[in-house]
């Protein structure tokens, strides 16, 4: 017992450890697995802030050097719509700009910190955004003040692109032309002919307005000739001074544009700074947590080997203590045998007797001699002290058998025969102390169950004895036995000394008894305890309701198969059996003399019966004597019952004797089948009655009989 309680303590601490490791391990490997997952996810963040470019910035450095092509296209050959681009470019700059000042969040996958770090930093260089506005106002202005040059360089080309010579009118002819006058009619001409004659005067007159008008033209275009000498000059001076002008404005205009440069660059320069920064320190983070993540892994894997150790270690020891268990329990089961081969043979050997006294007490009753009064109370006297025996017997081998954990044996009996046969049985107990019996059996006509008849039976048995035991003088006790919906119901209901209500179910423990002196009543505290291990054994269930001085009353539930009897199932009474038995062989075996003699006087008539004392005798009366059912004791010398069961099966001759078995322990008959793979046609257990030996003698009868009609 102490080793035990050591090597279970020892079990319990190992358990408790395993479980403890386990639980470290568990946490440890989450805490791992959120630690990976909290670097996997700043390693990508480190990733998209390392590959991070602001798409804004991207943007106002594309439009810039867009503006500085179009400035430099202009600057060469002063197209308006290259100045018209580079404006547009400059306008598209300053929204941008405002843009980013106004910005909440940025474009790109970068981290919340990091993102909200920018827009703090862009808040912080608002100044230097607003200076780079101011700039590209201040370049716009430019821009404007330069297209107003060039429309004026413009305008200055093209006067200077006219002639200043005026051409005369061209109405004006210089040659002499002749004034031709209509011819009139020839009458008229008659009549009028002055007006024929041509008048030379008027034509010296055109030709000398003629030649004044070629004298005026003259000095008019020698005028326009020296005016357009002057303004050419004045022109060209202009020009001159328009051209210096321009330049100033395209230096000035370029000087703007590299201003403009620079900031866009120290604003991107301040920018990547930041993200440089905030990337070095997830840098250091991750290597900080790089070195806890080893931290980790280095004691999970201490953890592990110290669970393979405990591991290791438990199977080492729990197959150490399995050994030693089993040898244990080799030891233990080999006593347990031992003890029950001894049990059974103490079992055999007081039963025997008692099965022998029961059996003369039977024959003296039933004898057709008369005998008085005074010798039938003295037999009735020795037979329940017989009664008391067997079952002080019975409670030592059931616990015996209990202890061993015994399965069931499911047999199809007539528990209406098997109710009254133990009402019989006890009815010379309670005649001692005057004590009714009254039996109730709800199903009259016989009714076969399926269950094991003899834990049934000891089930009654017990339940009986206990209440003759506890009833006082002149008292009753009630015994029904109904069968309804495949469940069995046995009730006892006394009127003896009660049991406390404080006692409760402590009256089913070992060796527990509800009097203060159990030697007043022959009691050991073994009956109830080994009735309740019964019927769980049979999975049903006890129960008891009493009242202290007024009585108790069991009532036992256990589930079963019923089927109803048929026609040729029905048992005869007992005088019907013994003449039929008349027309069979029968070999009775048995090393008791008193056992012989008692089954001879069942076949007092039967000139077909053969009486022997071993098994080897036995096996000679047989090939002489061919024998139609065989009566043999299981526990003999030299030779057992088993043997002989033996030998009659392995033989063709033999083989369809019904073979019944009798012995004082059911178990031992089970044990015996077991070993030699047989099986014992019909099972008679000692001490039994007249009623129970009928009716194994009868079923016998029957086998035998459908053998013959099937052969």
């Amino acid at each position: 017992m102490d080793l035990l309680k050591k090597n279970t303590k020892i079990r319990n601490i190992l358990l408790v450890l395993i479980l403890v490791c386990t639980a470290v391990f568990f946490i440890i490997i989450i805490g791992s697995f959120l630690r990976y997952r909290d670097l996997q996810k700043k390693i990508y963040n480190v990733y998209n802030t390392l590959t991070y470019t602001s798409n804004e910035y991207n943007d106002i450095y594309a439009l810039y050097n867009e503006s500085e092509y179009y400035f430099r296209l202009f600057s060469i050959d002063f197209d308006p719509a290259n100045l018209e681009h580079f404006k547009d470019n400059l306008t598209t700059i300053t929204f941008m700009l405002d843009s980013l000042t106004s910005q909440t969040n940025l474009q790109g996958d970068l981290p919340k910190p990091l993102q909200l770090s920018l827009l703090e930093e862009r808040e912080k260089l608002v100044s230097s955004f607003i200076e780079l506005k101011q700039q590209i106002s201040h370049l716009l202005d430019l821009s404007k003040d330069l297209d107003a040059y060039t429309e004026e360089v413009k305008q200055g080309n093209q006067h200077s692109a006219q002639d200043p010579v005026s051409a005369i009118d061209s109405t004006i002819n210089t040659k002499d032309k002749y004034v031709v006058i209509k011819r009139k009619p020839l009458l008229k001409r008659l009549f009028k002919n002055k007006d024929d004659t041509i008048r030379l005067s008027e034509v010296e007159k055109v030709k000398e307005l003629s030649t004044e008008i070629t004298r005026i033209e003259q000095e008019k275009s020698n005028r326009i000739l020296r005016n357009t000498e002057q303004k050419l000059n004045e022109l060209r001076n202009s020009y001159e001074e328009m051209r210096a002008t321009e330049n100033k404005l395209l230096a000035l205009n370029f000087e703007q544009l590299y201003q403009i440069e620079e900031l866009i660059n120290f604003l991107q320069t301040q920018e990547q700074e930041l993200i440089a920064s905030y990337t070095q320190k997830e840098v250091d983070s991750l290597l900080k947590k790089s070195q806890q993540f080893r931290h980790q892994i280095i004691i999970s894997a201490m953890v592990i080997i110290l669970m393979l150790a405990i591991l290791i270690y438990y199977q080492f020891y729990t197959s150490y203590y399995q050994q030693k268990l089993m040898q244990e329990k080799a030891i233990a089961s080999k006593k347990a045998e031992e003890k029950a081969n001894i049990l059974a043979e103490i079992t055999h050997e007081i039963r025997t007797p008692i099965n022998s006294l029961i059996g003369v007490i039977d024959v003296l009753k039933s004898s057709e001699n008369t005998i008085n009064e005074d010798q039938d109370n003295l037999l009735n006297s020795v037979y329940v002290n017989i009664q008391k025996t067997s079952q002080t017997v019975d409670d030592i081998l059931n616990l015996s058998k209990i202890e061993q954990n015994s399965d069931p044996f499911i047999t199809k009996f007539d528990i209406h025969r098997l109710a009254k046969e133990i009402h019989k049985i006890h009815q010379s107990q309670a005649w001692v102390k005057n004590i009714d019996i009254d039996l109730n059996f709800i199903q009259n006509s016989p009714l076969y169950i399926k269950s094991d008849e003899f834990r049934i039976k000891q089930i009654i048995t017990n339940l009986l004895t206990n209440a003759i035991k506890y009833s006082g003088p002149d008292s009753k006790i009630k015994y029904r036995v109904e069968v309804k919906d495949e469940k069995l119901f046995i009730e006892i209901k006394d009127q003896g000394i009660g049991i406390s209500s404080k006692i409760g179910d402590a009256i089913f423990n070992k060796f527990f008894t509800a009097v203060k002196d159990p030697s007043q009543y022959n009691s050991v505290g073994l009956g109830l305890y080994i009735t309740n291990k019964l019927v769980q054994s049979l999975s049903g269930k006890i129960t008891y309701k009493s009242k202290l001085k007024h009585g108790t009353t069991f009532t036992v539930e256990i589930p079963i198969i019923t089927e109803i009897a048929l026609k040729s199932e029905v048992i005869p009474d007992n005088k019907t059996i013994k003449q039929a038995a008349e027309n069979f062989n029968w070999l009775i075996v048995d090393d008791n003399q008193i056992n012989l003699l008692y089954i001879q006087q069942h076949f007092t008539k039967n000139t077909n019966i053969k009486l022997t004392h071993s098994v080897k005798e036995a096996l000679l009366i047989l090939k002489n004597n061919p024998a139609d059912i065989i009566i043999t004791d299981i526990n003999m010398p030299l030779m057992s019952g088993g043997t002989l069961l033996k030998k009659i099966r392995s033989s063709d001759t033999w083989k369809e004797i019904i073979v019944i078995a009798t012995s004082a322990d059911y178990d031992q008959i089970l044990k015996v089948e077991k070993q030699k793979e047989l099986k014992f046609d019909l099972k008679l257990i000692k001490p039994f009655t007249n009623d129970s030996f009928y009716n194994i003698i009868f079923r016998g009868i029957e086998m035998r009989k459908n053998q013959m009609k099937n052969q």
